[in-house]
């Protein structure tokens, strides 16, 4: 699933996307209601699980892990957050949150 859009043409989803548990570095990209999310950690090398919040506008849409090109939910009712979760072997994880579908071939 191509998301270049996304980078191209998006806008800083900053106050939008936001960490509301645990620590690490997130940076959003936002187009219309879709988003790109990169969540990093690289000053600790230990697990890390961080929660996300999404913006209420994105209920019904999926979340994808792109890195391992698996949904991993759907924002639906009142639970509008996400669970990032970042190991020692993989210190930076890349998230799409809208409508479109992944394939799971690359």
């Amino acid at each position: 699933m191509p998301v270049e859009d996304i980078m191209l043409e998006g806008k800083d989803g900053a106050g939008y996307v936001q960490i509301t548990k645990g620590q690490a570095n997130l940076r959003a990209l936002k187009k219309g209601d879709e988003y790109l999310i990169l969540i990093s950690e690289y000053n600790h090398l230990d697990r890390r699980k961080v929660q996300v919040k999404l913006p209420n506008a994105v209920k019904g849409h999926s979340v994808w892990n792109l890195n391992e090109r698996k949904r991993i939910g759907k924002v639906s009712g009142q639970n509008s957050t996400f669970n990032a979760n970042l190991n020692p072997e993989e210190r930076a994880v890349m998230y799409y949150v809208g409508s479109r579908e992944v394939s799971s071939t690359r």
